[in-house]
């Protein structure tokens, strides 16, 4: 999944386009014209069923041999919204690029000084992309000629990351529509303006890059309370920002509901039909249906866990 593609090597972005222009892209599709920043392959014009965003695909036979990083479609719902944040604001955006051998989300650049920034956006598991992965990766980014790297990582990584990165915890928002956050527009504005500020200060005197403490209070952005109980499970935290394919979501409930509900109940639990989850399902049935269901599955796990005033499962 990308913003970008290609037309006769113009590019185009996913959250640029109104009615009309998206129609067109997608007769252009259909006449082989659309291709992948990333491969060169076909660029399917896609609408995300539940959120309504907008991007550009992989075939499906391609998508196996191409080498840009793996997304799905919580992270590129990051991405549009960063994006279409930094073209409202001015900003000239360009999307799914390649710099020292890194793929990097998006490349802005500040209308007033033509200066760059490199905007990264983790959504991975940590499992899939370990701290590790991500520092060396920023430190790559940094020898090419921008003013910044600056990451997007979900608030439970912020505090092991922001030593090292130039980091602002995004959390996500039970308030907005599926796959998307509620602050990246507060976040993308208030960094920027500490990257201005911090420019000034000490950009000039030290050749223009900025580094996580050149940036005054870029730790105290506003975070969430530390998560308690399942909401702590690191597992429960992959499943709310990278649900997977049908078997990772079945086996991750399957080991969710057996460490958090009581010795004996988790296979009950797992196959009756569930209220809390869609078309009267049961919450495994749920889990493998679609990554809605298991969303909902997952949540009344939460709700069903017994507590001091709760000595049976709901």
């Amino acid at each position: 999944m990308t913003q970008r593609a290609n037309i006769n090597g113009t590019s185009i972005y996913a959250f640029q386009a109104d009615e009309p222009l998206w129609a067109l892209w997608q007769q252009e599709y259909k006449a082989g014209n659309l291709t992948l920043p990333c491969c060169g392959g076909s660029a399917v014009p896609r609408e995300h069923p539940a959120s309504g965003v907008r991007f550009f695909s992989h075939a499906p036979y391609a998508a196996r041999t191409c080498t840009w990083k793996a997304t799905g479609a919580h992270h590129e719902d990051l991405v549009f919204e960063a994006s279409s944040v930094l073209d409202q604001i001015g900003w000239k955006v360009e999307t799914d690029c390649w710099i020292e051998e890194a793929s990097v989300d998006i490349v802005a650049t500040d209308p007033d000084t033509g200066k760059r920034i490199a905007i990264l956006i983790e959504s991975a598991p940590q499992s899939e992309r370990p701290d590790d992965t991500l520092i060396a990766e920023n430190k790559r980014i940094e020898d090419a000629d921008l003013q910044s790297v600056m990451w997007l990582v979900p608030v439970q990584r912020y505090d092991h990351l922001k030593q090292d990165l130039l980091a602002l915890p995004y959390q996500r928002s039970e308030d907005q529509a599926e796959n998307t956050i509620g602050n990246i527009a507060w976040l993308l504005r208030s960094g920027l303006k500490m990257l201005k500020e911090a420019e000034v200060q000490a950009g000039s005197a030290k050749g223009g890059q900025l580094k996580p403490g050149d940036i005054p209070g870029h730790t105290s952005m506003p975070i969430v309370p530390q998560p308690t109980g399942i909401e702590a499970d690191p597992e429960w935290q992959d499943g709310k920002t990278s649900v997977g394919s049908p078997a990772v979501r079945v086996d991750r409930l399957i080991r969710l509901a057996n460490r958090w509900l009581p010795s004996g109940h988790a296979d009950k639990w797992l196959k009756r039909v569930h209220p809390a989850v869609s078309f009267k399902n049961s919450p495994i049935g749920a889990a493998e249906c679609s990554a809605t269901g298991f969303l909902e599955a997952q949540e009344a796990l939460k709700a069903d866990i017994p507590n001091e005033e709760q000595s049976e499962l709901i």
